[in-house]
């Protein structure tokens, strides 16, 4: 198993909070992810990164210096720094088998969180049903998050072309009553 990234600390069915396991080491926006529990490896989509004070009483304030500088200088204000990532839950595998559906329970507090390998990138995109989960996740960056997320994964299609057609088509079929919407999504896509 590869090393985690981050640990879960809020858990819903539909999404978990993580903190990362180093400052300003969260994996990239629109990666896939995955905690293992008991029974399944629930699998999700990072939506957004948050780096705050971890002590509600002592927020950062500008220092006009360089990280370096403040590293050197006052190296105590990083141990106040935590980094949290977001993930939207698209499916989870059971068996050996990916589900790309909700898991009967959401991730448990505490579970580790790793990176998905270049394999799971491929099979976990074949089921194109994460589009209409990110779709209705309500989530406030949700057509940057697919655009991200069709890009990534076409990486590990071995035709990203004929993959990125298979699912423009899926979303034109979701997004039919808002073409302009489809057309935005697609030129974030190609760009």
């Amino acid at each position: 198993m590869p090393t985690h990234i981050g640990e879960v600390i809020e858990s819903k069915t539909t999404q978990f909070i993580c903190q990362a396991t180093e400052l300003h080491r969260a994996p990239d926006f629109g990666s896939f992810v995955q905690v293992q529990d008991e029974h399944c490896s629930i699998v999700g989509v990072v939506y957004n990164t948050t780096t705050v004070s971890s002590d509600p009483s002592r927020k950062p304030v500008a220092y006009g210096q360089t990280e370096d500088e403040l590293r050197r200088q006052q190296p105590q204000i990083f141990q106040l720094l935590r980094t949290y990532f977001d993930v939207l839950v698209v499916g989870y595998y059971q068996n050996h088998q990916y589900c790309g559906f909700l898991p009967p329970q959401p991730s448990r507090i505490h579970s580790f969180v790793q990176q998905c390998s270049d394999g799971q990138y491929k099979e976990i995109s074949q089921n194109i049903n994460y589009i209409s989960a990110i779709l209705s996740s309500g989530c406030e960056c949700t057509d940057e998050l697919v655009a991200a997320l069709i890009r990534n994964c076409s990486r590990y299609h071995d035709d990203a072309t004929e993959y990125q057609r298979r699912v423009g088509s899926e979303l034109r079929r979701l997004l039919a009553a808002d073409y302009e919407r489809f057309k935005t999504i697609i030129r974030r896509v190609r760009q």
